[in-house]
């Protein structure tokens, strides 16, 4: 697979991680990421634990990608590769699954604003987390931390403006309404754990 070929497919997957966080599983024109649903301040009812959860962050500095390599996630205490029994420990139980498009994602109780898909051995190869779970927001900000990104601009498949990363076999999403706007949310994939997985994907 040619590397812009194996590009888009992973932009088309990031974007099947946005639509499949809606409270239906059939696509429709109002779709919205759960970093629409989430976020910004912890829910009224939530106790202290749940709270600590809500608030951890990603550290979008320079230590992100060089971790993330090692699929530790900067700062989150999720990881490439976690089995959903110690996502279930840290979490709680699951209280939502849905299907899109050939993947199955995964809500957790105590996991606000977050979304993990599992292989077919249970491991996490997909995390998706709002962007209330990311210690920097701004473009900017992030490729001076992060550096110049491997791809970035407009996506022809959603409009988003994308900053793509590589570091290892994971592939970082970081989509917002363009340059100048706050980035909605970050999404990690694993690409041999996605080509591994025997879920058949239907782009």
């Amino acid at each position: 697979m040619s590397r812009l070929k194996r590009i888009g497919f992973l932009l088309m997957f990031a974007c099947m991680l946005v639509a499949g966080c809606t409270n239906s599983s059939a696509p429709s024109a109002e779709v919205k990421p759960p970093a629409d649903r989430s976020v910004a301040a912890p829910e009224e009812g939530m106790t202290e634990e749940q709270a600590k959860d809500h608030e951890k962050q990603v550290l979008l500095n320079q230590d992100f990608l060089s971790l993330l390599r090692n699929n530790q996630i900067n700062g989150f205490d999720l990881s490439i590769g976690m089995s959903k029994a110690d996502v279930i420990t840290r979490y709680g139980a699951v209280t939502k699954e849905d299907f899109f498009e050939g993947g199955l994602y995964q809500e957790f109780e105590k996991l606000q604003g977050g979304i993990v898909y599992f292989d077919g051995s249970d491991r996490a190869y997909a995390i998706h987390l709002a962007a209330s779970h990311m210690s920097e927001t701004h473009l900017t900000a992030i490729m001076e931390a992060l550096g110049t990104p491997i791809e970035q601009g407009v996506s022809m498949v959603d409009d988003k403006y994308i900053l793509f990363y590589e570091a290892g076999d994971n592939s970082v999403f970081i989509p917002a309404d363009n340059l100048e706007s706050p980035a909605q949310s970050i999404k990690i994939i694993n690409k041999v754990m996605l080509d591994e997985s025997p879920q058949k994907h239907d782009f």
